[in-house]
């Protein structure tokens, strides 16, 4: 059929063909609406039960592409932060002092680190024990 519904009818929504009728239809069945009086044939049931599997494919891909979303944005936080850090070690390693230096004078820079290392443990020793007095830690 194709003629207009009725005006004075209040079971159809007014203004709208018949042929037209069967997608509002199936767009009210999403929010619940089932009009299962309407449906007296196999083919009703058969095409409310594909929209409504269409639906739930549509809704699980959805969530699915969200889940996805939130584990790409906590792996890509995580590797730029790694990122940075592995950054840090080469430009402090390019920057270093024994790593300017050639290969047989380095050894006079090595030592050098090591004598300043020596010498910085006692004063590290002594700020834990000032804030350990202080209850700090």
């Amino acid at each position: 059929k194709t003629e207009c519904l009725d005006p004075s009818d209040n079971e159809a929504i007014h203004g709208f063909c018949l042929n037209t009728w069967w997608i509002f239809r199936t767009y009210f069945q999403t929010f619940g609406e089932m009009f299962l009086e309407e449906m007296n044939d196999v083919f009703s049931l058969v095409i409310f039960m594909l929209a409504l599997l269409v639906l739930q494919l549509v809704l699980m891909n959805t969530v699915f592409v969200a889940i996805i979303t939130s584990t790409f944005d906590s792996v890509w936080q995580q590797s730029n932060r790694e990122w940075l850090i592995d950054m840090y070690h080469l430009i402090d390693e390019y920057i270093s002092f024994t790593a300017a230096i050639p290969v047989p004078l380095n050894v006079l820079a090595m030592l050098y680190n090591l004598a300043s290392y020596l010498a910085h443990i006692p004063l590290v020793r002594r700020q834990r024990a000032v804030e350990k007095t202080a209850g700090l830690k």
